[in-house]
């Protein structure tokens, strides 16, 4: 079942507009992961976050993957928790590429999808 899910997803991602807001919505959720992860080693709530020039609210959808931040306001946030936003640029796995693949990939892998990377 998880693998014909893969393999429609990966189909998906032939169509242009399809893989390009995939992109999109993958770039959110990286952030997202990358901020809650600088944020808890900070051991800061989002309230607390939120002092540094942004409100809760924000962070909340930040955090959700809700939001869209610009670059700038990204790398902003983080560099407020002592941070920076590093990019490793990956590539999309093709739909003939998931018979290859354990059936318990993601249709990007983690290893080769673009990751945020936060340095201290």
């Amino acid at each position: 079942m998880a693998k014909d899910v893969l393999n429609e997803i990966a189909e998906g991602l032939n169509d242009d507009e399809v893989r390009m807001e995939y992109g999109e919505e993958l770039a959110k959720l990286d952030f997202a992961l990358a901020l809650i992860r600088a944020r808890k080693e900070q051991s800061l709530t989002q309230q607390q976050l939120a002092v540094l020039g942004v409100s809760q609210a924000y962070i909340a959808r930040l955090e959700s993957g809700s939001a869209n931040p610009t670059l700038g306001k990204a790398g902003r946030i983080l560099a407020s928790l002592w941070r920076r936003l590093l990019l490793d640029p990956g590539h999309l796995v093709k739909a003939g590429q998931l018979q290859k693949r354990s059936k318990d990939v993601s249709p990007i892998p983690v290893s080769e999808r673009a990751k945020p990377k936060i340095l201290r």
